[in-house]
């Protein structure tokens, strides 16, 4: 079976019990669905479920609370939408980007936690609800403040996060239960370095290349790619945590949704020549042969995909890993979906 035809099998399962695409992680599920509609095309399945999707935000959606304004209006894969032709709403996205202009930020300038008291907490899932929104906003009305600011957003995240002991991402400060603001989680988690690099290798691609910091993203992101490859399983995954097996007792699994996140950047890196594809096509073609193997079921359901995290508890790597991974956990699908669609661009239909 193709692999886009399996991406779509496994949201039109993950419709069954989120059929709205809603909450943050159902939007990453819309980018999935984007981006294996552009593949399929006008008429197509796929284009025609895209664009329902499209259509239902903001005012057909059973909205939760956000900590970005941009998730009510559908996030991502709206603004990529827009870029690519495939719906009319400038304005909205206009009237968002300029929002991410101006939310509330840390000393630092930092995209924070938007709640009252609480702007020096910053995460690095930040990183992919900002970065790919300007970026396509600065093609859409090209302005160079929304590129200058979806580079400064998650070249600043990689810089605070990135430990340099081995290249990886934290994914937080200022969140462990009763530590100083200043505290860092003590994870590598698989999911947080996967929302650092999906940002970042949609700056790679969509980035201009006469960017003034383009070449500083190409670094970053090869430097967090050649640091992930050692910690890649032999069945192709990067674990919860990313640089252990286990820890006092408990496993550190083999992740999805993480695996699916780094599966497509690396793949963006590959197609667009950033990547040697000699090199590179291996651990690529690894990953998407373990999510299609181990984490995608018999009925599509999704396995192995951490519940909602963020810096669990005191931010170790025990309480981390002591979160349990249900059948079908909802941020598993977008991420498996994103990654096979890459991989039919890079020339790996089946």
């Amino acid at each position: 079976m193709k692999n886009t035809e399996i991406a779509l099998n496994v949201l039109k399962h993950y419709k069954t019990f989120n059929p709205q695409l809603r909450n943050y992680y159902g939007i990453v599920a819309g980018y999935g669905l984007m981006n294996i509609a552009e593949i399929a095309g006008e008429g197509s399945e796929e284009m025609d479920m895209a664009k329902h999707f499209l259509a239902s935000y903001p005012d057909h959606i059973d909205h939760v609370g956000y900590n970005f304004p941009s998730y009510r209006i559908g996030g991502n894969p709206k603004a990529r939408a827009v870029y690519m032709g495939y719906c009319d709403e400038k304005e909205t996205i206009r009237v968002h980007a300029e929002e991410m202009l101006t939310a509330p930020r840390n000393a630092l300038g930092i995209i924070s936690r938007p709640r009252q008291g609480q702007h020096e907490r910053i995460w690095v899932d930040a990183a992919t609800a900002v970065t790919p929104f300007l970026v396509f906003a600065g093609h859409i009305f090209n302005e160079e403040k929304y590129y200058d600011e979806a580079v400064k957003q998650t070249i600043m995240m990689y810089d605070v996060f990135m430990d340099s002991n081995n290249g990886l991402l934290h994914q937080a400060q200022g969140f462990c239960d009763g530590y100083s603001p200043a505290k860092f989680s003590d994870d590598h988690w698989s999911r947080g370095n996967g929302w650092g690099l999906f940002p970042l290798s949609e700056l790679v691609e969509h980035l201009p290349k006469d960017h003034p910091e383009y070449q500083k993203v190409i670094r970053y992101y090869i430097n967090h790619v050649d640091a992930l490859i050692p910690y890649q399983s032999k069945n192709g995954f990067w674990r919860q945590e990313i640089t252990l097996e286990s820890y006092h007792g408990l496993e550190s699994y083999e992740e999805t949704s993480g695996t699916g996140l780094i599966a497509y950047a690396i793949g963006v890196g590959i197609r667009t020549g950033v990547l040697d594809r000699r090199r590179y096509l291996p651990v690529f073609n690894n990953a998407i042969s373990g999510l299609k193997k181990i984490s995608i079921g018999e009925n599509y359901e999704i396995h192995n995909s951490c519940p909602s995290c963020l810096s669990p508890g005191d931010g170790s790597i025990f309480a981390y890993l002591s979160l349990k991974s249900p059948i079908d956990e909802p941020h598993g699908a977008g991420p498996v979906v994103m990654a096979l669609a890459e991989a039919h661009r890079c020339g790996i239909v089946e």
